[in-house]
């Protein structure tokens, strides 16, 4: 992210006539907040923060907070990440046959290699599946609840040691403990996601910096 990319997104709040803009008292301060939004934003691509921008100023009428823009990049860049309810289905269908007395353990392995998200790949291999099938698949609500709520722990514990890492902090052992060395190797993939980017921005949408 840089101070040009920051100005063109500006531009759009306030050629928009959004209310709430920033007023700093001193070109130290504009420059202390120029340098706060690149800071915040290292990882977003530039062409990403602008068009983030230009649809926050169709989308609000007051200037959106920092935290704001920063949430409507990262929708735009990674998609929006699914809920355990939703990726259950598939994962079952995927798991379940590994689960039962007469599978081998190369039917187990075979299916979570084939699971590309770090995250769903986790939740499938943490899950207890086994209870599941010796259920006779009954009471499916109740297992599906429970992985919902693995899922979900994993997927904000990855957000939190991703956050950690982004500002240059070693991850505290309680969002390691239940997923070990993942959280070290973790990158916020596209096929994790259930919704693609919202426009095409070509190559540097991957979220890779510019």
């Amino acid at each position: 992210m840089n101070g040009e990319a920051i100005l063109s997104g500006f531009k759009y709040f306030n050629l928009k006539g959004l209310k709430g803009a920033p007023q700093p008292s001193s070109r130290e301060d504009m420059n202390m907040m120029f340098s706060m939004w690149a800071e915040a934003l290292i990882d977003i691509p530039p062409d990403i923060f602008v068009t983030a921008c230009k649809i926050l100023s169709d989308e609000q009428t007051f200037f959106p907070a920092l935290a704001e823009v920063r949430q409507k990049c990262l929708a735009l860049r990674d998609g929006i990440q699914p809920t355990g309810a939703e990726i259950w289905p598939k994962l079952k269908v995927l798991m379940l046959p590994s689960a039962y007395p007469y599978a081998s353990p190369q039917t187990r392995s075979t299916a979570l290699n084939s699971i590309e998200c770090p995250t769903q790949r986790k939740a499938a291999e943490l899950f207890d599946w086994g209870a599941f099938a010796r259920s006779g698949e009954s009471n499916e609500s109740y297992h599906r609840h429970e992985f919902t709520k693995l899922f979900d722990s994993l997927q904000k514990r990855m957000t939190l040691a991703h956050e950690a890492k982004r500002y240059g902090l070693t991850p505290p052992p309680s969002l390691a403990g239940l997923i070990g060395d993942m959280t070290a190797t973790l990158t916020r993939e596209n096929e994790c996601t259930t919704t693609k980017s919202l426009i095409q921005h070509g190559p540097s949408a991957t979220g890779k910096e510019s």
